[in-house]
């Protein structure tokens, strides 16, 4: 999925202008698959979403062109309702994330440049295990898209891992040598039904863009958040080892942990 951004100095209008085309032959997402791909790239400009001020924006579809291809075509405000402007920094590799995602889901070519970022290949006990399980796509391909739209919706890396934990996965994380005072990495993965051990997947394992140092360069580092993370972090590694998670972090009740679930089969 090509994207292309211009207009968004607010000298010029205030107005974020932003072209979504599928190359010709691709496969054509519906009408309504056409608006859940707009309203997932609103929110990942940060333009709308939990804890934000709306900003004005529309999004047209143009249907098919003379070459085969369609496109859709979003406007939208650089000014909140509060009157406070929308910060387009990063704005492309945002977008180039949460596209990757689409191509994945909705099986989508993937665009020249982006495959670089892709995951690894599926080995064939993988395989096996999709159609043996009667899964709709291979576990690892779901926790990529989980890990990838937790990132993408997440302000910094404490509600990257909340989020990842409320969505059902359990994750692992991966401290420095000898300390307990940096996160270098995590791994992921579903808890199994039948009490077997889980398949842990790290970050690379999923996609070359969802390592840890990767999905760090879009989020805060203060010191306050990375403080936070480190918290965050040692309550999920406390969960997974079945301690009381309460005794690691100040964050408690239903919000702390959720019985973990696999990937639907719709």
């Amino acid at each position: 999925m090509a994207h292309e951004e211009f207009g968004t100095n607010p000298k010029g209008g205030h107005i974020f202008h932003l072209s979504l085309s599928l190359p010709p032959g691709d496969r054509q997402p519906s009408d309504d698959q056409w608006a859940r791909i707009a309203h997932k790239a609103i929110e990942a400009l940060g333009l709308e979403g939990e804890g934000v001020q709306r900003a004005a924006w529309v999004a047209i579809g143009h249907g098919t062109s003379a070459s085969g291809n369609q496109r859709i075509h979003i406007a939208a405000s650089l000014v909140r309702v509060d009157g406070s402007r929308v910060n387009t920094w990063q704005s492309k590799e945002r977008l180039s994330r949460l596209f990757a995602e689409i191509e994945s889901h909705h099986g989508l070519s993937v665009i020249e440049g982006r495959a670089g970022k892709g995951m690894p290949g599926l080995s064939r006990a993988e395989l096996d295990r999709t159609a043996r399980e009667q899964l709709a796509e291979p576990r690892r391909i779901t926790l990529a898209r989980m890990v990838r739209e937790a990132s993408v919706a997440s302000k910094n890396e404490a509600e990257f891992v909340r989020r990842l934990r409320g969505s059902g996965v359990l994750l692992r994380p991966r401290f420095e040598t000898g300390g307990k005072a940096t996160v270098v990495g995590y791994s992921v993965s579903f808890r199994t039904l039948d009490g077997s051990t889980p398949i842990w997947f790290g970050g690379g394992k999923l996609a070359r863009d969802l390592t840890l140092a990767n999905l760090r360069q879009f989020w805060e580092v203060s010191a306050a958040d990375r403080k936070a993370a480190v918290i965050e972090w040692s309550a999920t590694k406390a969960v997974a080892l079945g301690e009381n998670p309460s005794s690691v972090s100040p964050t408690t009740g239903d919000e702390r942990w959720r019985p973990l679930r696999g990937p639907s089969r719709s």
